[in-house]
């Protein structure tokens, strides 16, 4: 079993970024909801939809940045 609290790798207000377990493509890494609760994409907050979205796009550049993919 993992210990997916050492797999987190930046911790947002209402999202966690965690590197995935496999790495076969380099950078591979999840997005999951800070909250514990069971959520549906569709019944996120405005706020939870607005910071996925700022989430999503700083993962990108971190990873265009670091890797350079094609």
């Amino acid at each position: 079993m993992t210990d997916f609290e050492q797999l987190k790798i930046k911790q947002f207000d209402k999202w966690n970024v965690y590197l995935h377990q496999s790495q076969c493509y380099l950078g591979r890494l999840y997005i999951a909801a800070a909250r514990l609760d069971d959520i549906d994409l569709f019944d996120m907050t405005i706020d939870e939809r607005e910071e996925l979205f700022d989430v999503g796009k700083a993962v990108k550049k971190a990873l265009i940045e670091l890797f350079n993919p094609d």
